[in-house]
């Protein structure tokens, strides 16, 4: 569904783009959001649900938070997108006040941080572009009716929080099956799961670089930021990435990593700020010691309040509050600070030493040999054996392609409908004339050619709207 509103800067610093993202990161966290995708040229967050925005409580309103980081020879850019996340209430009138308060906070933490790396810059960032696609009306016109839904959808909204998250695949990726990377030693097809296991790694690789020397953390995080791209310029389909003799050590460092990675247990480090105390926890039973005391105080809760009248809508809504997480996410067992650096550690299958380093090569204390774990299974099949890549479908006339600036999208030509009239991309009507728009989505902007005939053809550009 599209956004109702949202808020768009972009900000250019003098600094790699690692460290932005590691900011962008740590701000998140601190204004309680989410973070769904978090790659080295995309960091997607969120905060927040339908029962918060039903009772207007500000810190719980849906709130979709979207950074894309591009680096170049002088530093990088930071093109972010924060929008609400309603969902299924019909129109969503009167919120444009709120929302434009929660933005701006989030947007002024933002420029504090990014601002902290380079001073210079940070002195000129431009005003934040504020957009909605309604009107300003009086919240309280529709406050009650938007609680009674969220009340009767209260229970099911529980549910579904116990389930957990949904994946964390960025939506421009999704359709993509396979990634063929191709270079003179050979071809490599990979699942995109799998593609995305070894961007995993560039991420930690980036973040915490470790005994790698500084150029080759560098190619790391070039190469990633290639992939990355490449993927969202597929638009859902297989795509291929040519691997050139000096990116190939990088590619298979990042595929001998993720085969190691794959086959140890999994745990988080997290060292305190303050003292540097060390604390290291396994996320998988931390999900599911959570999940169940949230299904113990749901049903202990639940159990206790039906009666003749029934589950008291109040108390659903208190327990579905419940799941929020009130306790700060780290406390120091040494000085109880809540602030920490967290990473990704393992331990040695030989000996159990604690491996701290990103890049697993040997055991420092029994000489463990990972790499040796991982048998001699080939990167690069033969290239004349490699699968031949898909032949790409002809984009649908009617699918605009998307673009990182209103003003970068080019003039295009409405799609011509089956009695020769010009076809309206909203309501699908024939006209002789449309109105050529230019709006945000999810993964960019894009044109629109509307009727404006009702309501849903009518749709706010964010450019000067022209006859089409």
């Amino acid at each position: 569904m599209s956004a109702t509103c949202g808020l768009d800067f972009e900000r250019r610093l003098s600094t790699p783009s690692s460290a932005a993202r590691r900011v962008i990161g740590e701000a998140l966290r601190e204004l309680g959001f989410t973070i769904t995708v978090d790659q080295l040229t995309r960091v997607e967050a969120k905060r927040g649900g339908m029962v918060g925005y039903s009772l207007m409580m500000k810190k719980q309103m849906p709130v979709k938070a979207v950074f894309e980081l591009s680096p170049d020879e002088s530093g990088c850019v930071i093109s972010a997108h924060l929008t609400d996340a309603i969902k299924t209430i019909g129109k969503t009138w009167g919120v444009n006040r709120q929302y434009q308060e929660i933005f701006d906070e989030v947007q002024r933490r933002i420029d504090t941080g990014l601002a902290g790396l380079d001073q210079a810059a940070g002195a000129a960032f431009d005003a934040p572009r504020f957009w909605s696609r309604s009107g300003d009306i009086a919240v309280l016109e529709h406050t009650n009716a938007l609680t009674t839904k969220a009340v009767g959808g209260a229970v099911g909204a529980a549910d579904r929080a116990l389930q957990g998250q949904k994946g964390t695949t960025p939506s421009a990726w999704k359709g993509v099956d396979s990634v063929r990377f191709i270079s003179e030693a050979g071809t490599a097809v990979l699942p995109l799961a799998e593609t995305q296991s070894d961007l995993g790694i560039a991420v930690m690789i980036a973040s915490h670089p470790g005994s790698l020397p500084p150029d080759s953390a560098r190619d790391v995080e070039a190469f990633a930021a290639i992939v990355e791209r490449q993927l969202t310029a597929a638009g859902g389909k297989a795509t291929q990435v040519e691997v050139s003799e000096a990116q190939r050590p990088v590619f298979e460092i990042l595929r001998l990593q993720s085969r190691i990675r794959s086959t140890l247990p999994l745990r988080q480090m997290s060292i305190c700020r303050s003292c540097r105390n060390e604390k290291i926890t396994n996320p998988e039973y931390q999900a599911i010691a959570k999940r169940n005391e949230r299904i113990g105080d749901i049903v202990a809760g639940v159990g206790a309040t039906i009666g003749k009248g029934g589950i008291s809508p109040t108390f659903v809504l208190g327990q579905v509050f419940k799941l929020k997480k009130l306790d700060p996410a780290f406390v120091c067992s040494r000085c109880q600070g809540m602030e920490a650096d967290e990473r990704i550690v393992t331990f040695c299958p030989e000996c159990g030493e604690l491996q701290r380093d990103v890049v697993l090569k040997s055991c420092a204390k029994c000489e463990f040999d990972f790499a040796t774990k991982q048998g001699a299974d080939p990167v690069w099949s033969e290239s004349e054996t490699a699968p031949e890549p898909q032949p790409e479908a002809a984009p649908e006339p009617d699918a605009p392609a998307t673009w990182q600036a209103p003003e970068l999208v080019p003039i295009g030509r409405p799609a011509m409908g089956a009695t020769g009239g010009k076809r309206c991309d909203a309501c699908r009507g024939e006209y002789p004339n449309l109105w050529r728009v230019v709006i945000t989505t999810d993964s960019g902007f894009q044109e629109r050619f509307l009727c404006g005939t009702t309501p849903a053809c009518q749709m706010p550009s964010l450019v000067a709207a022209v006859k089409a």
